[in-house]
């Protein structure tokens, strides 16, 4: 387990976005029109989360 307090308020803050994100993702209606966009964000917030740890 990774101790959250490791990270800086910062990151701290981006990976909860990130998880916000993908909560939010729609499994099931994979048709759906914004699908694309949600999955882009995600990419970009997990590049971000990733630069910083």
């Amino acid at each position: 387990m990774i101790d959250p307090n490791s990270f800086s308020s910062r990151v701290q803050n981006r990976i909860d976005q990130l998880a916000e994100l993908t909560k939010n993702y729609p499994l099931s209606l994979p048709e759906n029109e914004c699908v694309q966009e949600r999955m882009d964000a995600i990419r970009l917030r997990f590049r971000i989360v990733s630069a910083g740890v």
